[in-house]
């Protein structure tokens, strides 16, 4: 672990220099959850910097929030008003450190310790979030809640005992508004069970976890670092139509494994989007469609490269089953949480790079790295180029075990619980920040 002087040394120096970003890059490493050893400490002067840089990257109010944290530093409300706000500024490391100590101070209240529970699960730290939540039985008695959440991460660590445990007791709740609590888990396990025997659900089971937190499956495992940190996910990946047609050849096997008929490939109003709906046309030797208001509820499989590019209209449209639909997502950024998940996702990145975007490479002449431009062409002529592509030999031969969950995933009964592409009607499952699968990641 770094020295705290040193750390808060070289934050102060950068910010008097009057690059406040790297100060921030710096200094967070002191503020990130549990907080460095030597924070509380040093707490009145590490939060002080911290506001004299938000002021600088954020606004004034923001800095007044972390300066009355500075100044009071055991107020219950000053601390959960820069947790909240922390939440909102997607920097939920920092904003657990600050809401445990309101929780140190305040540990059965409510407002606090849900606060905490969501900024430790949206830090990927869920194993804190059950231990949060297990200092509060009486909390766990009397509100259903922190019973859900404690079930959720504990499912999130890669437990499938304590939750079972735990849903028989929320089931007992009459409410009917918070029946859903109750449902989600039970929709969980229920993918869990079926995949029993077919698959590990271990801390590396990428695929197996992807389907019992989301419905959805994983069609493609990065093979580069899978034992390494990375466990089936990229960090930084330069997309190829290889991958591409991969990608395209897996769905084509699912869909063959479940015997469903593909009445039409929809072609959404995106550039990346559109090119894969050719491909997948011509590939599965369906008829293309335009993807409309008019339409979007007419069966068919809906082809988009990466649900992130999408305006807000079209997630909207896409958010919801419908019969004989399947969404399918090449690309899924795993670093973002996402409003839902697609029905297939061919893989899961940090950072992408599309195939027809601008891109770094090797020079075949001089064998020097260079900057290639962006690719131009026709829809037809860029998904001609997918169509012919050569299959990358790095791929993973895990066709068999792929298959072997599709198949299992389709025994699923409860209506809710099946996989995105037999569900009928309702929200699709969000895509998760957290899963009992880590991979390393660049900050």
């Amino acid at each position: 672990m770094e020295n705290y002087t040193a750390v808060y040394l070289e934050a102060s120096q950068a910010f008097a220099n009057g690059e406040p970003q790297q100060a921030f890059q710096r200094l967070r490493w002191l503020l990130h959850y549990p907080g460095h050893p030597e924070l509380y400490q040093n707490w009145r002067e590490a939060l002080s910097l911290f506001a004299q840089i938000g002021a600088a990257i954020a606004d004034e109010a923001f800095a007044l929030k972390v300066r009355r944290v500075a100044e009071a530093p055991n107020d219950l409300q000053t601390l959960y008003d820069l947790g909240y706000e922390l939440i909102e500024y997607s920097l939920p490391e920092i904003a657990a450190t600050i809401l445990a100590r309101a929780n140190k101070i305040a540990p059965t209240q409510p407002t606090i310790l849900s606060e905490l529970v969501a900024a430790l699960e949206m830090s990927r730290h869920s194993s804190e979030a059950c231990r949060v939540l297990r200092q509060a039985p009486e909390l766990l008695e009397e509100n259903s809640l922190f019973l859900y959440l404690l079930a959720f991460n504990a499912l999130m660590t890669g437990d499938l005992v304590e939750p079972k445990q735990l849903l028989a007791r929320l089931q007992q709740n009459p409410e009917p508004s918070e029946r859903w609590m109750a449902e989600r888990i039970e929709e969980m396990l229920q993918r869990a069970d079926v995949l029993q025997g077919i698959t590990r659900l271990d801390r590396q089971d990428l695929r197996g976890w992807h389907f019992v937190l989301t419905g959805g499956i994983l069609l493609h495992l990065s093979p580069y670092g899978l034992d390494e940190g990375m466990n089936g996910r990229y960090a930084y990946t330069q997309d190829d139509e290889s991958r591409i047609l991969h990608g395209i050849q897996r769905l084509s096997t699912v869909i063959d494994t479940w015997n469903i008929s593909v009445p039409r490939v929809f072609m959404l109003p995106h550039r990346d989007s559109s090119i894969l709906a050719h491909a997948v046309a011509q590939i599965l030797s369906c008829p293309l469609q335009e993807w409309t208001p008019e339409t979007c509820e007419t069966p068919g499989l809906i082809v988009t490269y990466d649900l992130r590019q999408l305006d807000s209209d079209i997630l909207e449209q896409l958010s919801q089953h419908r019969p004989s639909q399947m969404l399918w997502s090449h690309a899924s950024c795993w670093t973002q949480e996402q409003w839902f998940a697609a029905d297939l996702t061919t893989y899961l990145y940090q950072h992408n790079v599309s195939p027809w975007e601008e891109r770094t490479g090797v020079d075949p002449d001089s064998g020097e790295l260079k900057q290639f431009p962006a690719i131009e062409g026709s829809f037809e002529e860029l998904a001609t180029r997918i169509v012919k592509a050569t299959p990358d030999p790095d791929e993973l031969d895990d066709l068999p075990k792929l298959i072997a969950i599709a198949q299992a995933a389709r025994t699923v009964t409860k209506e809710s619980a099946k996989p995105g592409a037999f569900r009928q009607s309702g929200q699709r499952n969000r895509q998760w920040l957290s899963s009992p699968v880590t991979s390393s990641q660049f900050l």
